[in-house]
């Protein structure tokens, strides 16, 4: 039975700014800093700190190109109308990745679709910090057992946008394995944090909506979110979770009201609770 988790509080937004551009050639076109990135083969990646933005060239609507941001960077970067989907590349990869000890500030503009081959996540987030917020949209799914969204010993922030995550099926290297894979993926102590936005997040198999099995803390504090644990037994949310809101509903498939906190052995998986309303 799939578990559904719905919040309701405020939204929050975040706006940046970004510096005077310059353009590089691809499938697709980025503005920002300076020599500030390479552009080889299906790669786009960021090689320094600065502000960026990053869209499709004219005439393209999707591209098997993806986007990397190296280690140790700092950047404020623009999705714009950007429409990856790796499965088409020549060789696996994720659609958009974040290397560690970057620290990533990620405003969406206009509609963007991250979706990757292979287990890897739509956007993956490893050992660094992101933040995504801004007035636009993603969609993010993960290739076979790839998270949609995965923050992997990372500090995931969602301040505002529509997010939406899709858990891939089948076997990944993951949590779950062949059990499908989260939504929004927490491995190895992550922490992931919703004060803002508009949020939609799906687990395949017996994976979480949000969350993972590796103490992943998460907190809600404002944004309207909804969770959904995977098919065959996935909870909502899994890992120490704190909830800070007016209004809520943990609903079952059948539309039936539980008490909430839920019970914290739900197939056998031991989650703290704590509301702060």
């Amino acid at each position: 039975m799939r578990k559904r988790f719905i919040l309701s509080a405020a939204v929050l937004a975040l706006t940046l700014c970004l510096a005077a551009p310059s353009y590089a050639e691809g499938e697709l076109a980025i503005t920002g800093t300076d020599g500030g990135w390479t552009y080889e083969g299906e790669v786009l990646t960021i090689t320094k700190g600065g502000a960026y933005e990053i869209a499709m060239t004219p005439g393209t609507t999707i591209t098997a190109h993806s986007v990397y941001v190296n280690p140790d960077v700092k950047a404020d970067i623009t999705l714009r109308d950007v429409h990856i989907d790796t499965r088409r590349a020549a060789v696996d990869a994720g659609a958009f990745r974040v290397a560690e000890d970057s620290v990533v500030n990620l405003t969406l503009a206009g509609k963007n679709a991250l979706r990757s081959g292979g287990h890897y996540a739509g956007l993956g987030v490893l050992l660094a910090e992101l933040t995504i917020g801004g007035e636009g949209s993603l969609d993010a799914v993960g290739g076979d057992g790839g998270e949609g969204i995965s923050a992997n010993h990372s500090t995931l922030r969602i301040t505002g946008g529509e997010v939406a995550a899709f858990g891939g099926a089948g076997d990944g290297g993951g949590d779950y394995n062949s059990g499908g894979a989260a939504g929004i993926g927490g491995e190895n102590e992550a922490l992931i944090i919703i004060t803002g936005g508009a949020v939609h997040s799906e687990g395949n198999g017996n994976a979480p909506g949000i969350g993972g099995r590796q103490n992943a803390w998460i907190t809600i504090e404002g944004g309207s979110v909804t969770a959904v644990g995977g098919e065959n037994g996935g909870r909502a949310l899994e890992g120490r979770v704190e909830i800070k809101a007016t209004a809520y509903e943990y609903l079952t498939d059948d539309n039936d009201e539980r008490a909430f906190p839920p019970d914290p052995f739900v197939n056998g998986d031991y989650v703290y609770v704590q509301i702060d309303v």
